[in-house]
């Protein structure tokens, strides 16, 4: 059996267990690796991670299947050496395997792990139908276990408890032979539309917890296959939205029953049935694939990658430090590292960094000083750096909002997503700001650093402290939508009424909720 792993599995977000060669060796945190569970039916497995060599073995005939291990859709591929340009040739290689009685597995996870497995569904043809207009989609948060159970009422957490099943010519041995239920994955995608699976087959359902609250009421089938048959060369085919079935979860349920769904997909794809009705009790010593000649053009360039998502995610907090701000720069020091642990433990595929501008009025009194902490992962620095801030300044209203984003862009910001949350209780100078005249010679200073963060895509997050800068606020926003795409620029209320603690309280949750905001789809 061949697998190919696309996915740069050795990447930022994964369990460190996920990489390809814990395909062929355990790791030592784990009891078996996907070799164990082969070598019991006495299956080779040979593991490649670049699209050339997985073409040529596919020709060759000495492969009853192949399982991919889908990616991203980036140019990234864990064999630096490979030629990523050759990922479309690799799915037509896939549908002449197939067509010709070669078996296929897909396993896909949570967006956007899923390319090679939509894009064979976009291109192949299936028998009687044709091409089918389903993908694999979806941010599912797994972490479970399915149980067998009837599919047909039930359609969450739960596989197809049915031991065989027709194929309209004779019986197999389904999926859920001899277990008790399978782990769900650690992330999942899943199928877009059940109503449209013939002629494939679900036998999963994770359920409905998917994060984005449009598609959340649909039954989310994780786990469908093809079974083939008689009348049609082609092989079978699995589709597993959860790889890391593969992985860090082969060892999990039930008298391993995780590492048996994954010995029944094998024992499954050999087509038993089949191959006996036309060889006899022979045809594992007698039987071969026939081989195919696939002419491979290296030199074409394939122009439906997809840009890679960053898992960096920097939080700028940008605060008005001037005599008024007492109580607000103590809640940031008081929840500084509270947020930080909640936000690594509410988004754990996050890579965050934070960083502070404590900012006053040097344009009205050259006392006044600001100050930078620079981004940083080792949050009790940051907190022991800022605690000496104290309130001071200020002595006219508004203040210097454009030294305070000039010091902005002297963070070293990562190419992920980035994020300032910017806390106020007054103006910017100027009446275009402010609403009357006011250090008028800081006209026209502020807009470009607005315009220079959305097109840097740096979303803005403020809060408006007792609607003293609201106004200022959709200024800014008018300032920074028009100069750039999918921007963020939200004004939220922040109440400093109230006790310390009060106030603290506040302020941890807005900046929480305003994080969440800020994270992509895909990383949640």
């Amino acid at each position: 059996m061949h697998a190919f792993g696309q996915k740069n599995i050795a990447g930022e977000d994964e369990d460190e267990r996920v990489d390809p060669k814990y395909l062929l060796e355990r790791h030592p945190k784990s009891k078996f690796c996907l070799k164990d569970a082969l070598d019991f039916y006495g299956i080779e497995l040979t593991v490649k991670c670049n699209y050339k060599e997985c073409i040529q073995l596919l020709q060759t005939g000495d492969y009853y299947a192949c399982w991919v291990i889908s990616g991203d859709g980036s140019k990234n591929i864990p064999d630096t050496s490979g030629n990523p340009n050759l990922v479309g040739q690799f799915v037509e290689c896939l549908v002449r395997f197939w067509k010709i009685g070669g078996s296929l597995v897909f396993w896909s996870d949570s967006y956007p792990l899923f390319y090679e497995t939509n894009l064979f569904l976009k291109i192949a043809d299936f028998p009687e139908v044709g091409k089918l207009s389903i993908e694999f989609m979806g941010n599912d948060i797994g972490g479970d276990q399915m149980i067998p159970g009837n599919i047909t009422e039930v359609k969450e957490k739960v596989f197809n408890e049915e031991k065989r099943f027709s194929d309209g010519k004779h019986y197999r041995p389904a999926l859920s032979h001899n277990i008790v239920n399978i782990a769900i994955g650690t992330t999942i995608s899943y199928i877009n539309d059940e109503k449209k699976l013939y002629p494939l087959i679900p036998f999963g359902y994770a359920g409905k917890k998917d994060q984005d609250s449009k598609i959340a009421d649909q039954n989310h089938c994780n786990i469908l296959f093809y079974p083939s048959n008689r009348e049609y060369p082609n092989g079978d085919i699995v589709f597993d939205g959860g790889f890391s079935k593969l992985f860090n979860e082969l060892d999990s349920g039930e008298n391993y029953s995780t590492f048996r769904y994954v010995q029944n997909i094998a024992a499954f794809t050999t087509q038993f049935a089949k191959r006996y009705a036309e060889y006899g009790d022979d045809w594992v010593e007698t039987f071969k694939l026939p081989s195919f000649e696939f002419e491979m053009d290296e030199t074409v360039i394939w122009t439906d990658f997809v840009p890679r998502v960053s898992n960096e995610f920097d939080i700028v907090y940008l605060i008005d430090a001037t005599g008024s701000m007492g109580s607000t720069i103590q809640a940031a020091k008081d929840t500084v590292i509270s947020i930080a642990n909640d936000l690594k433990s509410k988004f754990p595929k996050i890579n965050f960094q934070f960083g502070c501008v404590f900012y006053r009025d040097p344009v009205d009194s050259k006392s006044d000083k600001h100050t930078i902490y620079y981004l940083t992962n080792d949050i009790n620095k940051l907190r022991n750096d800022i605690s000496g801030e104290k309130p001071y300044g200020g002595n006219d209203g508004p203040e210097d909002f454009v030294g305070a984003y000039k010091n902005v862009f002297k963070m070293a910001w990562r190419s992920g997503t980035k994020l300032i949350i910017h806390i106020a209780d007054a103006p910017a100078h100027c009446r275009k700001y402010c609403g009357y005249d006011n250090h008028e010679e800081e006209s026209g200073k502020l807009e470009p650093y607005l315009q220079r963060c959305a097109k840097e895509k740096i979303k803005i997050i403020c809060f408006d402290i007792n609607n003293g800068c609201r106004k200022c606020f959709e200024t800014m926003r008018g300032d920074y939508l028009p100069y750039g795409e999918d921007l963020l620029f939200n004004i939220e209320n922040f109440d400093t009424s109230g006790s310390s603690e009060k106030i603290a309280n506040n302020f941890k949750e807005l900046v929480i909720a305003s994080a969440a905001c800020a994270v992509p789809k895909n990383k949640i």
